[in-house]
Order: structure tokens, then sequence, then C-alpha cells
């Protein structure tokens, strides 16, 4: 770490990949296809003559000179850059054959060029750092992606596995922590100031916040669960389960104060009609069966009736449904769940929890009172087979997308994940510029020098490095500045459990 740490006066670029909804045909960075280069420019190749793999292209000529006040460094004023990675290797220890080709024309005026006969399909590769699904041509080309570019004031950002490393060692990190703050406040700025994505189907605002209602203690661990998920599918799959485990709940029940008698001729006789309803709800299907000639109600039942009539309803409800739920049905599903919550919370006036409010308990179990058990754990359940069958769903509908589609989806979904526990999406972005995310010691042993790319967090790009590497790119400020970028060094860093001390970090693979 720096001593005496200030605060930086330089501006970073955040790339950001659009789906191809949004693409306006003038951004100033593209991903994948095939490069333009200059006539008489040869493709690039590494010390063993083998062609490298095209990654991406800036037009230098839109890119923005300065962000909140901080100036970029000093580069052309126009031309076009393309670089090339070395994706049939390992990069941790092929960093050294990275290209970058300038040249000053305009990217609209060069032409597309062919692909050399060897270059690699990287689609079998096993170095996983290139998603299966994100090549072309045979596995030869990246999937073809634009990007915008958004100007953020960048400041030092540190792996947080090892700020806490060192911090439980007794040193003082409060101004690392601190940098690391105006890190990710910068990006978060640059990222409002972004055009929105457009909405995944069935997903809005409206039902976004309707799944935020949904009580945190049925839906904990439920990080997957969107608003997109909330469908006829999904509440018929919540119901009948939910329904299914409350005769599962009776029967045991009964069956556990089963008896001898009069008293247990009354038991076996309930048990036989927990079970054959059991056996009826079981044989439901979304969308399958017979329709009924005609529906007795086409609304769900108060929020005020027991919890297991509520879900039969809702199940009928959702059974032969098609098209988005609106947002009062949603609303009315969302308040049954809140009910739920509230009688596993809640006391009466006796200081007894208000308990399951299961008609099959009451109706059925002799002497059952209100307090007996609760459903909050099956409804809980309930939530998290739907949750997981919503989400392979998707994933079935995914597959069943054309290439295009499927990284366009793809982009939203990994660029508005919530934050994780060590790791939040774009605080190793894609970046050109500003100080790059220090993981070991590259950062600092290239601090005159400047960032050109990084790559960490992979916000929808198949190329995928972080969250547990970042790769960057590095340019004396004077080469930069004249245009030449033959004279490059490429590290590759990845996690380790060392502190970011310069005696115990380990180097970083670099070109020598």
């Amino acid at each position: 770490m720096h001593d005496g740490m200030q605060r930086p006066g330089t501006a970073g670029l955040l790339v950001r990949p659009l789906p191809r909804c949004m693409w306006r045909g003038d951004e100033p960075i593209r991903f994948g296809g095939k490069p333009r280069l200059g006539p008489g420019t040869r493709w690039p190749r590494d010390k063993n003559g083998k062609a490298l793999h095209f990654v991406a292209e800036a037009n230098l000529g839109r890119l923005p000179r300065s962000a909140s006040g901080y100036p970029t460094p000093d580069f052309p004023k126009k031309g076009t850059l393309s670089l090339f990675l070395p994706l049939h290797l390992d990069l941790l220890y092929a960093a050294s054959a990275v290209a970058v080709v300038f040249t000053p024309e305009h990217p609209s005026t060069l032409m597309e060029c062919e692909l050399p006969s060897d270059l690699a399909d990287i689609g079998t590769m096993q170095s996983n750092l290139v998603h299966a699904d994100g090549t072309t041509d045979n596995g030869r080309l990246l999937v073809r992606q634009r990007a915008e570019v958004l100007p953020f004031p960048s400041d030092h950002a540190v792996n947080r596995l090892a700020l806490n490393m060192v911090e439980e060692a007794g040193t003082n990190i409060g101004p690392w922590k601190q940098a690391n703050c105006h890190h990710e406040e910068g990006l978060a700025q640059a990222l409002s100031t972004a055009r929105p994505f457009p909405p995944f189907p069935n997903e809005t605002q409206d039902s976004a916040d309707l799944v935020n209602r949904i009580p945190k203690a049925l839906r904990e661990h439920l990080l997957e669960l969107q608003a997109r998920h909330l469908t006829w599918e999904f509440i018929f799959d919540w119901s009948k389960d939910f329904y299914d485990r409350c005769h599962d709940k009776i029967l045991e029940r009964l069956r556990s104060t089963h008896d001898a008698g009069a008293q247990g001729i009354l038991n076996s006789t309930a048990i036989w009609n927990v079970a054959t309803s059991k056996k009826k709800v079981q044989e439901h299907a979304f969308g399958e069966g017979p329709k009924p000639v005609f529906f007795a109600f086409d609304t769900p039942i108060a929020v005020t009736e027991t919890f297991d009539r509520q879900a039969k309803r809702w199940m009928a409800l959702a059974q032969f449904q098609t098209g988005p739920v609106s947002a009062q049905m949603l609303k009315r599903f969302v308040d049954m769940l809140v009910e739920i919550e509230r009688h596993a919370s809640k006391k009466d006036a006796h200081g007894n929890l208000l308990g399951p409010w299961l008609g099959l308990f009451d109706d059925t179990v002799i002497g059952h009172g209100l307090q007996a058990d609760t459903t909050h754990s099956l409804a809980k359940m309930a939530l998290q087979d739907a949750c997981k069958r919503a989400v392979a769903r998707e994933q079935q509908d995914f597959k069943r997308l054309d290439q295009d589609e499927r990284w366009d989806r793809r982009i939203v979904t990994l660029q508005s994940q919530p934050a994780g526990p060590r790791f939040s999406p774009g605080t190793m972005p894609l970046q050109m510029f500003g100080l790059g995310f220090e993981i070991q010691s590259s950062v600092r042993d290239h601090a005159n020098d400047i960032l050109l790319f990084q790559f960490g967090d992979s916000f929808g790009l198949p190329l995928e490095i972080g969250p547990d590497a970042v790769l960057q790119i590095w340019i004396k400020p004077e080469d930069l500045a004249d245009g030449r970028f033959d004279r490059l060094e490429c590290t590759m860093d990845t996690t380790c459990q060392a502190p970011p001390n310069r005696n115990l970090t380990p180097k970083s693979s670099r070109s020598l």
C-alpha cells in the first residue's frame, strides 16, 4: 500500500456493454467480431507465430477527456485502437503476448480483416476465460458487442479480502477503506448517468416493489427472486406446494394422535380423507388437465380466510391462466404472504402466537387450537421451491433464444445483480485510464504508468476475467501521448491470501 495516500486527480473511463436494442452505431468501443485494421497492417501474432484473438476496438476521437474536473491522460485526439489477446493460451503466463494496433484513421474508414487460417478455436479451450457460448465463426471470434463509456473520478481500489486480512493483523487501513468508498461512489455516480436498460418481460417497477414487500423472513437467501419471476406459473407452483405441505402437516398430526376405539375410527376416516385430498392436489399441473366449463370465481378469497383455503383458490385461479399477472392480482398474492408472516410473528391477547390458521387443521383435528403449529416454515419452503422452478424455467427459455438475444439478456442480468458479500458488480470494472484495481502488486509497480485497459468484472462480456482476477495493460505517459502503442506491458493478478504489502505480496505475471 502507498503511505500517505491522497485523493487522486485523474479520470477513469467505465466501459459498459449495451444490449443491441440500445446500439446507436456511434459507440466509442466495440467488442468481438472482426477487427478493422489499416491497409497493409499484419494480423498480430505471439512470439511463436500464432495468431492472436481480436477483443476490442476503441475510437479515440469519441473518448471523454475528463471526469468531474479531473483530466484523462494525454492521448491521440483521433484514431483507432485494436486490442488483441492470446486467448488460446493461459493469460496468467502469456500476458506478454498482448498487442494493441493503432491506426490514425477513423474506424468507419477501415475494412474488416479476413481471419487467419491458423486462428485457434477458443470455444473449446479449457482456460475458462471465454464463456462457452460467447464465440462465433466456429469459436474463433468473440460475439459482437458495443459499449458506452462513462467517465468517473478514479480512486484507489483494493481487494477487500486482502484489506480485511491486513486489518486483522492490526494495521490501520482507514485511508484505503475511504479510497474504496470513493471508488465505488464514483462508479455508482457514473452508472446513474447511464442510459437505462429495457426491462425484462413482465417486469415493471410496480412488480419490483411488490417483490420487496414479500417479508424478508420468507424470502431469506432468495437473491435470485426477481419481479419477472412472479408469473401465473410461479403462483401456481407456490400454491400447490404450500397446499400439499399443509396436507403433509395434518397427516403427520393425525397419525401421531391415532388410537383405538371410536375416536380412532374418526381419526382413521380423517386420515383417509386428507390422504385422498392430497392425492388430488398432486394430480394438478400448470396448464394441464380438463379445464372447468366455467369459473365460479375469478378472484382470490380474502386474506382473512384460512391460508390453506387461500392457497387452494390461488392454485385453481392460476392453473389455466395465460399472459402477465395484473398488478392487482400480484398485490393480492403478496398480501397473503404478508399475512402469513404476521401470523408467525404476532401474538393474540393471551400472549400466544396466532399460529397456522389452517382449515384442514381446524376442520379435521378434534380439539385443535389456533396456536397448534405454524405455517410460516411451509410458506417459506414453498417459496424457495417455486423460486427454483422459476429460475430453471428462465434458464430453459434462455437456451431457446438465439445467440444475440442470449447475450443481450446476459448483459442486463449481470449489470442488475445485487452486490455480494465480497465483490459487487462493477467494483473491478471494465475500464480505460484511471487507477486500476489492486489485487497483488501490479498497480503499485506501475504507479508511474497509465492504465490503458482493465478487464475485471465481465459486465456481460464473454471474456470472463473477474471476480478473482484482473487483467491490466499499461503504457508510459509519453508513449500514450505519442501513439507508441507498441510499447506495452500486460499484467494479470489473481486473488491470494497474502495482504497487499510489498514484503508479502507475490509478484504478478508480467511482460519483461
